[in-house]
């Protein structure tokens, strides 16, 4: 092995210590003729490194003194980047940034935000300088649903530092080099059917988004013939007038919603995209006069903190966003355990939860039958 590959080996070994405050701020490190020794490497190797870290500003030398960790070490940030110009109260991106600004602080570390646009716009040695002149210690990239070709996945890759997407989906592993956190969420979807099932319920209407129907995905990750699959395996009702997907606006999502109640069995049960979605399905069963739950229990998914807001309470599956930043900034204060080690790169599925609320009840053998409040010729379709 030559000097300089070992010069860049010793260098991240060192720095890993650092970060994980297994060096701690101020400390003195061991006179280089001893140092040299404990990593067996040569005294211009060892310097070649120290070097390094003293651009970092991870070191700093005194003159007489010796070598010392740098007091404000642990002052360095964290950088996180998503889409933050179009991240609204629906995205996941807002609820984990929280996660991990709660468990970063408590730590003593900073979180910054950055734009995915201007990480876009730059290059591989302009991105490296930023990054260090800005001190920082690690990133979090909280997009997903990425082809391979994107430019910040090379510039991360390239960039020296940890890296975590906390929010990916499965077909993203193939292209990050970097630990992938992510909800198993096929299985998340069919728990909030399935507690829906367990109630009873055994005509559940599906409210998917078209959104999904582009990239044929009926919902959350699964094809139609595969969702029926799902329904058929629980003994629920196949009716393919049962499932509908909508656009995220209310005018869609009435239209839908319509579809099923006057069908020629309504479901006595909807399962929704998402909370959001839930949240104009509610009022389009009240501008119906449809009581929830008692005509109709209805299910969100993904845990949306108004939920218990709602009337009633809207019962979900809870992705536990918050959590899964926290979860992040954990692994990522941990990184000297996995970064640069060699090992492959870490999948972790986070955990979820069915939340019962009081918008889902005990389906009734007496079902109220719910009659349209307008003559066809009067409701348009």
């Amino acid at each position: 092995m030559n000097d300089n590959l070992k010069k860049y080996q010793l260098y991240k070994e060192l720095r890993n210590l650092i970060r994980a405050g297994t060096l701690k701020p101020g400390e003195k490190l061991s006179a280089e003729p001893r140092l040299a020794l404990e990593f067996h490497v040569s005294r211009v190797t060892l310097r070649g490194a120290l070097d390094l870290l003293a651009q970092d500003q991870l070191l700093e030398r005194v003159p007489r003194k010796g070598t010392f960790v740098t007091r404000n070490v642990g002052g360095g940030s964290y950088l996180a980047i998503s889409d933050f110009e179009n991240t609204s109260l629906s995205s996941p991106a807002r609820y984990i940034l929280a996660g991990l600004e709660k468990h970063l602080g408590e730590a003593g570390r900073k979180l910054e935000c950055c734009s995915q646009r201007f990480i876009q716009s730059l290059n591989t040695d302009s991105a490296e300088a930023i990054f260090k002149k800005n001190r920082i210690d690690g990133v979090f990239l909280l997009e997903n649903n990425f082809n391979g070709d994107e430019k910040e996945l090379l510039l991360l890759k390239n960039c020296g530092l940890p890296v975590i997407a906390p929010h990916g989906q499965l077909h993203d592993r193939e292209h990050f080099t970097f630990p992938l956190l992510l909800s198993d969420i096929r299985q998340a979807f069919g728990d909030g059917v399935r507690h829906l099932a367990g109630l009873g319920h055994r005509r559940i209407g599906t409210l998917g988004s078209a959104q999904e129907g582009k990239k044929n995905i009926y919902c959350r990750g699964f094809t139609r013939p595969e969702y029926l699959e799902l329904l058929e395996y629980n003994h629920l009702d196949t009716d393919g007038s049962l499932l509908e997907t909508a656009a995220f606006d209310y005018e869609s999502i009435r239209l839908a919603v319509r579809k099923m109640v006057f069908g020629a069995r309504p479901p006595s049960a909807i399962i929704c995209f998402s909370d959001f979605y839930a949240i104009h399905v509610y009022d389009a069963l009240k501008e119906l006069k449809i009581r929830i739950p008692e005509q109709m229990s209805v299910m969100g998914f993904c845990g949306f903190p108004g939920g218990r807001f709602m009337d009633p309470p809207l019962s979900t599956v809870d992705l536990q966003y918050e959590d899964i930043g926290i979860a992040a900034a954990e692994l990522m204060l941990k990184s000297s355990e996995w970064f640069e080690t060699g090992e492959p790169p870490l999948t972790i599925f986070t955990p979820y939860r069915v939340m019962p609320g009081k918008s889902t009840l005990q389906a009734n053998s007496k079902f109220i039958s719910i009659q349209p409040l307008k003559s066809k010729q009067e409701f348009a379709l």
